[in-house]
C-alpha cells in the first residue's frame, strides 16, 4: 500500500466514524430516569434537560457521545 493510498484510506475511516457518531442518538427512559442529573452535569454540548423532574435529550444538540450514558447509574439512557 502506497502512503497515498494510507492516508486516503486513512480519511475514509475517520469520515466513516464521524457519520456514525452523528446517527447515535440518545434517549432516556423516562419511567426508569430518577432525575438524579448527572447526565446533565456532564453533556458537553447542554443537550440534557431537566423537564418535570425527569432528564430529557434533546435530539438536535445531541451528539452522540455517550458522556450521559456512561454516568447514569439506572440504566435509563439508551
Amino acid at each position: 500500500m502506497t502512503r497515498k493510498t494510507a492516508v486516503i484510506a486513512a480519511v475514509l475511516l475517520i469520515l466513516a466514524a464521524a457519520a456514525l457518531a452523528q446517527t447515535l442518538i440518545y434517549r432516556v427512559d423516562r419511567s426508569v430516569c430518577t432525575g438524579c442529573g448527572d447526565c446533565f452535569s456532564v453533556c458537553p454540548v447542554d443537550a440534557v434537560e431537566i423537564i418535570d423532574g425527569k432528564s430529557h435529550i434533546d435530539p438536535e444538540k445531541c451528539i452522540g457521545c455517550g458522556f450521559c450514558q456512561g454516568v447514569c447509574t439506572y440504566d435509563a439512557i439508551r
